[in-house]
């Protein structure tokens, strides 16, 4: 983590975001840094698959994007239960703001094609 922090310390030492960071990653073990590494590099993956999908309007997308969603929030609930962390609470509650707002996307955009299609 330190590689991350360097260039902030180097021109703030009292840099809050950086400090917290620091501060937070020197009590995780390096098999904990490196789960935490690869769930939010595989979390990021998928979101950004899914959320290129989304900004086409494709449909289909937008279903599938709130299950996945929400197996990362049951994952993340699953793992809270052993670990207790603020940070997996944060991006549980992003993954539910982020439900919300492609369940509200998807029924404006179902509403708004059946509006628009002649005969139907």
């Amino acid at each position: 983590m330190l590689w991350v922090t360097r260039d902030e310390f180097a021109e703030d030492p009292h840099d809050l975001v950086a400090n917290i960071l620091l501060h937070t990653v020197q009590h995780l073990s390096v098999d904990a840094q490196r789960f935490a590494g690869i769930y939010l590099l595989a979390h990021g993956v998928v979101k950004l698959w899914l959320v290129a999908g989304l900004l086409r309007e494709r449909l289909r997308y937008f279903p599938v994007s709130i299950v996945v969603f929400a197996l990362f929030i049951a994952y993340q609930a699953y793992r809270f239960t052993y670990i207790h962390s603020v940070w997996l609470l944060l991006v549980t509650a992003l993954d539910v703001v982020v439900i919300a707002l492609t369940w509200h996307e998807y029924r404006y955009l179902r509403d708004n094609r059946k509006i628009t299609i002649p005969g139907s």
